[in-house]
């Protein structure tokens, strides 16, 4: 269904400053389906940190199907935030494919916060010793939204190192899915890979579908993998209420305190303040 690329070469030795992907599109007078396809290659000891998102306007239903493929040469670094606020009538499937030469650093960070249904599928190929691949998605939902966050991490060479940690907030009928595979290959010695997906639900009727796996074919490496569905602290919420502190806002005050744990490898400070911003206007109103 995609005619048409956007293709973007970052030169060798180059510092990007933050640059913007945006995706518009218009459903007032009728349904819209997006293909929206871009490749980045970024050249030896470059570096690019990029911002996207996608603007609607209309009411009618808009199903995006977005494919973004990084290629990351020796020693250079992507780091990618995606933030997905979306109307009930948006439905998004997003694929991002990276492949990582020797010496090269990826960052990934997802934050969902409304949408009819997003799906946010993430896959990362290390093919070079020395890789470092860093992961961080929240799911912030309420309603009838629901999100999928499926990774894989293929570890191929030795020496290399991932860390991905999910976190997801859930109330009224929300449904959210986290299913994370790291793979280990025979030749990937002294491997560290680490896999989190953390989860409160906030209601009876939330729902949440948590899958973390390892496969591991090396001996001498270090993992672990785990996955937490609870709810409140009512410790911490009688602690904070014991200090004069109304339930409303002691209750805020910890989900706050999870959640705001996923903006730590946010390079823009201005889009740190606006992800706060969503995370203090979904939890206090």
């Amino acid at each position: 269904f995609c005619e048409k690329k956007l293709n973007i070469d970052v030169p060798e030795n180059y510092r990007s400053h933050p640059f913007f992907i945006y995706n518009f599109y218009d459903s007032q007078k009728r349904s819209v389906f997006g293909n929206p396809n871009i490749e980045i290659r970024v050249r030896t000891n470059s570096r690019i940190e990029v911002l996207e998102k996608t603007i609607t306007q209309g009411e009618n239903a808009v199903f995006i199907n977005k494919n973004t493929t990084i290629h990351l040469e020796t020693g250079a670094s992507a780091n990618i935030t995606k933030i997905q606020n979306y109307p009930k009538n948006i439905f998004q499937v997003y694929n991002l494919d990276v492949n990582q030469e020797k010496e090269s650093l990826f960052n990934s960070n997802v934050y969902s916060f409304s949408g009819g249904l997003i799906r946010n599928n993430l896959n990362i190929n290390q093919l070079g010793e020395h890789c470092e691949s860093h992961m961080h998605g929240l799911y912030l939902i309420t309603g009838n939204c629901h999100v999928d966050n499926h990774t894989t991490v293929d570890h191929t060479m030795p020496n290399c190192y991932s860390n991905e940690l999910y976190k997801g907030i859930l109330d009224e009928q929300a449904k959210g899915v986290f299913n994370g595979k790291i793979y280990v290959r025979p030749y990937a010695q002294k491997t560290n890979a680490f896999q989190s997906n953390q989860n409160i639900n906030l209601s009876d009727s939330a729902s949440i579908y948590t899958k973390p796996q390892l496969e591991i074919w090396a001996d001498d490496v270090k993992c672990s993998h785990g996955c937490t569905i609870g709810q409140l602290d009512q410790e911490a919420l009688f602690y904070l209420r014991s200090r004069g502190i109304d339930k409303p806002a002691a209750k805020a005050l910890i989900l706050i305190a999870f959640a705001e744990q996923s903006l730590e490898y946010i390079p823009f400070d201005f889009v740190n303040a606006e992800i706060d911003v969503l995370i203090h206007q979904r939890l206090i109103g």
